[in-house]
Parts: structure tokens; sequence; C-alpha cells
């Protein structure tokens, strides 16, 4: 019964307040069921009426079944003392056992990936961006607030008004009298007869229903300012600038509140919105950044990750801000992203490196138009999907997606979109050049400051109204002064910025609405708009011009992106043959255990079907 209990009501899917509640109800209901159970067996035998001496036993007997059964009529009706216990904490438990069931899959997935579980999904972005869990678990609480009250309002108006009297006053009509006694003649004057009954349990069923009351009761109570304290949270807080911690999603409400983790920042790493980097920017606003600028921090070595998260007494607080320059500011925001955990949407073996795992993909530049023949064979799709357009030029490394070619004209592609599909790697690909500027591991990449979005990010109600300088700030990690920084040298020399936009196919906004706006509102820095306008102006060079925009898309979102202008536009076709059994050394490398090797078993495995080979050029 516990470990079912602890499945059904973990305690990581509730507030503490309303755990401890839950538990508490739930034993101490028990408890009461158990007493309140023995007093109703026991009530029978303790019931007694004075009958004088005129009666038999068989007569006493009778009288004080009648009389137990009237009593009961009178106060137990319609439903006995031990039965109201059981009611009221099982459909409490019942709710609660309901709302757990229902935000299990949640709770658990985004509790799972702010431990840094690799084998982690997102199972939907509408549960990260919405507030589908807080809702229930709001609603949820309401519900055991309302039953509380109703069921302690029940109990004193509708079901034991009176209680549970000592004596009891049971009549009898002479008829029933004389029918038992066998005596013709009257007994009395009237037709009935009064016979004094004490039911000596009566004061012990008038203490536990006491208690019960006033258990429900606070409980109710308990329950119904958490309820407050919620939307205190939610709807009045939010809308505050001087509260410092608010619920952008599920998932931050689920961290911060459910599973009661903290963003922990100092080391770079998110654990509060399951899928993003830049989101906690709120509530770094007043922690103190990875390292002080005073440290000389002129260059960054290429740090393995597993080695860099380790921030037992490495990380030194910032005790002189004012003394930050643009580079050294930079360098602490590259220090932040090699200590985050990879996408929670990306899964590598354990404590694995991106980089000692990442194979260059297949991105040429233009679109591959896929025609596929009237009759082919299945394992011909990969052919047809690998097929690049005549005059394409092949990329071949990440860092030349930023330098001129022929596309170009020879000019720097200045705006770059960079299309595939499913699965094909977009997402990997904007960590890599994330982590690329990190290491600085090109010269492009030299003294430039890299901004890291999602377009799924932009549904939040939190960016659908803001300045550029507050949408910007959402794609780094710097605290509030250090930002100003960079502000400030991005608004003089723009092309020292790199933008890093992910899935325009994931915006659920009105895209129609936004391309209005972005030719309606002005081109004025400090007015507010929503962050897939000041997208469009980025991209469109209105703002920052110089600055660069990359962009991944699948081509479901061709009839948004083809209405921007795009310096360069690739697109990403996935693993040759070549590529795939890289993958597969890389891979056994990093999995390889003593006395054993997989590689050969696995790309024999792979390379002697042509289906799974073809299929193996999707990442």
């Amino acid at each position: 019964m516990i470990d079912a209990l602890k499945d059904y009501l973990a305690p990581k899917r509730f507030g503490v307040v309303a755990y401890i509640c839950l538990i508490v109800h739930f034993l101490s209901g028990l408890t009461l069921t158990a007493v309140t159970s023995a007093l109703r067996a026991g009530e029978v035998g303790k019931f007694s009426c004075s009958i004088g001496t005129q009666g038999t036993a068989a007569y006493k007997t009778y009288v004080e079944k009648t009389c137990y059964s009237r009593y009961e009529q009178t106060y137990n009706s319609p439903l006995p003392l031990y039965g109201f216990v059981l009611l009221s904490i099982g459909i409490t438990v019942i709710i609660s056992v309901i709302y757990s069931l229902g935000v299990r899959s949640s709770v658990e997935n985004v509790d799972s990936i702010s431990d840094g579980s690799d084998d982690a999904r997102i199972h939907n972005a509408q549960t990260n961006s919405g507030f589908r869990v807080f809702y229930f678990y709001f609603f949820h609480l309401v519900a055991r607030s309302l039953l509380g009250i109703l069921f302690t309002v029940l109990q004193h108006t509708l079901l034991y008004p009176r209680g549970f009297d000592f004596e009891f006053s049971c009549y009898l009509s002479t008829t029933e009298i004389k029918s038992q006694t066998g005596n013709n003649t009257s007994i009395g004057k009237s037709n009935s007869t009064s016979i004094a009954c004490e039911n000596s349990t009566a004061s012990e069923k008038q203490l536990w229903s006491i208690v019960v009351s006033v258990l429900n009761s606070i409980f109710a109570l308990i329950t119904l300012g958490e309820v407050i304290y919620l939307i205190i949270r939610r709807f009045v807080a939010v809308r505050s600038s001087r509260f410092e911690v608010r619920w952008t999603s599920d998932s931050d409400f689920i961290i911060n509140y459910l599973l009661r983790k903290q963003y922990r920042t100092n080391a770079g790493q998110t654990s509060g919105s399951v899928e993003n980097i830049a989101l906690i920017s709120h509530t770094q606003a007043t922690q103190p950044d990875i390292t002080s600028c005073d440290i000389e921090n002129t260059s960054l070595p290429n740090t393995d990750v597993a080695e860099s998260t380790d921030t037992s007494g490495a990380d030194i607080q910032d005790s002189n801000s004012a003394n930050c320059g643009f580079q050294e500011v930079i360098n602490i925001s590259k220090r932040q992203v090699l200590k985050q955990a990879r996408s929670p949407d990306i899964s590598y073996a354990p404590k694995v490196d991106l980089n000692d795992i990442y194979i260059d993909l297949v991105i040429h530049t233009g679109r591959a138009s896929h025609v596929f023949p009237k009759e082919f064979h299945r394992h011909e799709i990969y052919d047809v999907y690998m097929s690049v357009p005549k005059g394409s030029i092949r990329l071949e490394a990440i860092k030349d997606l930023f330098y001129p070619n022929k596309d170009t004209q020879g000019k720097i592609p200045r705006t770059i979109l960079a299309v595939g599909r499913p699965g094909i790697g977009k997402t990997v690909l904007t960590e890599k050049i994330i982590r690329d500027w990190a290491n600085e591991s090109d010269g492009f990449y030299a003294g430039k400051i890299a901004f890291f979005f999602k377009f799924r990010w932009f549904d939040f109600e939190e960016l659908k109204n803001l300045s550029l300088a507050m949408f910007l700030r959402y794609g780094t990690g710097l605290s509030e002064e250090k930002f100003e920084i960079i502000l400030a040298e991005i608004l003089k020399e723009p092309q020292k910025a790199i933008f890093i936009f992910d899935g325009l196919d994931e915006y659920n906004g009105d895209q129609k609405k936004c391309l209005e706006e972005f030719r309606m509102l002005p081109n004025d820095l400090n007015t507010s708009m929503s962050a897939m306008t000041l997208f469009i102006k980025l991209a469109c060079g209105t703002f920052l011009p110089g600055a660069t925009v990359l962009v991944t898309s699948r081509p479901t979102a061709d009839h948004f992106y083809s209405k921007l202008d795009f310096d360069r536009v690739v697109e990403i076709l996935g693993f040759t043959s070549n590529k795939i059994e890289q993958y597969v050394n890389r891979f056994c490398d990093n999995i390889r255990s003593e006395g054993s090797d997989l590689q050969p078993v696995i790309w024999n495995h792979i390379n002697s079907s042509s289906d799974l080979l073809n299929l193996c050029y999707i990442p």
C-alpha cells in the first residue's frame, strides 16, 4: 500500500504545504476511521434504556434495539460517522491521485532533464511553454479546499446537526408495549410512553466528530492559503517588475515549485525552464556571474564540459563588476556556455561532450528539389534525398556558413537560413555553433558575442511585448550590469553580434500579424513589440544592421521564411555513408569497455542492410 501511495502521490508532484496536508489528512483520516468504526461497533452494547420492573428480559432487549434504531435515525442518519470520515478523506485523496497521475509524465520528464539526463525528451513543446500543469495543480487545490469547507458545513447542518447526545428519550406506543409484555391493561394515560435511554459512547463520538470538523477546516484553510499564494505568484507578481523570480512556463513552475530546485546559474546550467539557456536572465539579475572581471581571462581553453561543470570552489564571486570590459564579459558568457549541459532534446552517451561525437553534416547551398520517379525501390529514397541541385556549393565545415562564396557573390553573408527535415540535425548544429563560438574554434568568432533563441520561447507571454534590449538579454545568461556593457558595444558595432535562432517552424503565433507589425511599428529601439517582430527587424537589418543572423527551420515554414530575404540559404541533408561510419566509430569510442569493441559488429550490421544504412542518413 505504501509503495502504491508513493507512486500515486509522489511528493515531487505537489508543493510542500499541499503534500504535507494531504499525507497528514490521509493518515489522520485512517486513524479517525478506525476509531469511529470501533465506536460504532461497540455502540449497541453501550446503549441502555430504563424500563422499570414490569418488563421481561425479552422486552428490555426489544426496547433497547428499537430505541437504538431510533437514536441512529436521529443522530447518525443518513451516514454513520465513520462513513463520513472515510468519505471526506477518500474524495480528497482521489482528487489528488487523479491530479498526480495526470501530471506524472510531465513532471518526471522535466525532472530527468533538469538533472542532466541525456535520455530525457521533451514530449510536448506546449507543456513547457504553457501552463497545463500549473492550472491542473491550481484547480486540484481549489477542489480540495472547497471540499473541506463543504464537508464541514454538511457535518453541522445536514448530517449531524444535533451532535451526539448522551441522554435520549425514546417514545414507544402503547400498542407496541402491549404486544411485547402481553399485558392488556393500559400503561399510562397517553397513547405512548417515554423511555429514558443512555448512549455511553456519545461523548466520545461528539469529541471525535469535533476533531474531524476541525481537521477538515484546518486543511481547507491551509489549502486555500496556498491557492491565494499561487494566484499572487502567477497572476499578480508576473506583472510586477520588482518580482525577480517568475514562472514563465510549466517547466519553470515544476522546477521551482514542485521539484523545489533552483536555477543553477553559477554552474552555467539552467535547472529551471527545461529547454532554454536564456530565460534565466531574470533570476540572474541579482546574482553574481560566474567569475570576476578582475581575473585575467582573455583566452578560453577548449575545456571539456565534464571538467568545467565542477564548480566546487572554482568560481569566484564578482566583486568588481565596474571593471568589466567587453571582452571580459564575452569570456564570462563563454564560460557559462561551456558549463551548460547539452540541450535536453539532444541525446548522446552519458557525460560525452558534443565535440567528441559531433560529425559534420552534409550542407549544400540552395534548396535541393526532391523528385521521386514513379517507380522506385525503397532504398532509392536515400539517393533522392541526398541529391543536390547543380551549381550548389558543398560547405565542408560549419564555419563555412559564415564566409563568402559564389552563392553570396563574394559578399559576407549577414543572414543565413538553414533548412532541414525533422531529425536531420538542425538543433545539434545550432548548439555546435554556440560551442564553437565559446571555444573560439575559428577566427570568425573572435571578439563577437553570441545570442541564442528558440522560436518556441516566443510563445511565452513575457516575450509578446518587450523592448529590443530586454529581448536581447533573454539571449544571454548575463546580469543586467554586464549586459549593459554588451548592449552598448553592439549598438555601436552591430557586426560583433551573432544571433542564432532555432526552429522557426515551432512558432505558434500569428505570423501574418507579426509581418504587419514589422511594417507598421516604428524602428525605435525603445518601442515594445513581440519577440517575433523584433526577430524580423533583426533579420531584415532594420535593427543592428551588420549583425550575423542564422535561422534554422523545417521546410513546413516556407510560407513564412520565404517572405524574408536571406543572404544565404542552405539545406542540411544529413549523413553520407562515410559520415555514418564515422559516427559509429565515435559512438563506440565513447562506450567502449575494457576488452570489448562493438564498432565492427554495429557497423557490419548497419552496412549489411541497405534499408538500415539509408535510414541512418538522418542523424
